[in-house]
């Protein structure tokens, strides 16, 4: 499915979706909608389990893909997302690809690809969360970013706030580039473990001594 260059169109799905509406949905491409602002809204996401790659390209306005909303006094069963590869690209005004951290609700961890790129208004990939729950992550490629760290810090009082271990188990290419702003991979104690790393290029990535 693409979607491409209705400039004035504010927003994709009719809200809200009938249960099961795009149950074989695996491939989404958005591409010059300049007045969009979130992608898949927090209640419809579990509309979505059969997508597999996410493609976001030069969207002029949009600020969040994934706005993740937490309600306190409803239960809410866990989530696991089919994504296999996501793509954005040319986001001038992107915050954050996770409006919250998803906390568990919704799981990612079926991703193998993740690439962003020209994001300037962007100052994390990550939530904390996500980034400690991708085993099957194989290829991270983040370019010409404005962002200031790759894993945003847990929240304080969070059971993760001390010591933070990040476990890349079958990531094999990271590419990290002209990241001029960023001052860390993580703004707290952590380790990282890369075992099946097999090529590494950053430069130009600010302040950031270390991954």
């Amino acid at each position: 499915m693409s979607i491409s260059y209705l400039r004035k169109m504010k927003m994709i799905w009719q809200n809200p979706l009938p249960p099961n509406s795009f149950p074989k949905l695996q491939q989404l491409r958005v591409e010059g909608c300049d007045e969009l602002l979130t992608i898949f809204p927090s209640n419809m996401l579990s509309n979505f389990q059969g997508l597999q790659i996410l493609t976001i390209h030069t969207c002029a306005s949009l600020e969040q893909v994934f706005e993740i909303m937490h309600e306190e006094k409803e239960a809410v069963l866990p989530v696991t997302s089919q994504l296999r590869e996501f793509h954005f690209s040319v986001l001038p005004k992107l915050k954050c690809i996770w409006k919250n951290d998803p906390k568990g609700i919704f799981s990612f961890k079926n991703l193998l690809q993740i690439s962003v790129q020209d994001c300037w208004n962007l100052k994390n990939i990550f939530p904390a969360s996500v980034a400690r729950d991708f085993p099957q992550l194989c290829r991270l490629v983040i370019l010409e970013c404005d962002v200031e760290e790759i894993v945003s810090k847990v929240e304080e009082g969070s059971d993760l706030e001390s010591t933070v271990t990040f476990e890349f188990d079958q990531l094999s290419f990271l590419r990290l580039c002209c990241l001029s702003q960023c001052k860390c991979f993580y703004p707290g104690r952590h380790t990282t473990k890369w075992p099946m790393l097999k090529e590494l290029h950053a430069y130009d990535c600010g302040e950031m001594k270390d991954i």
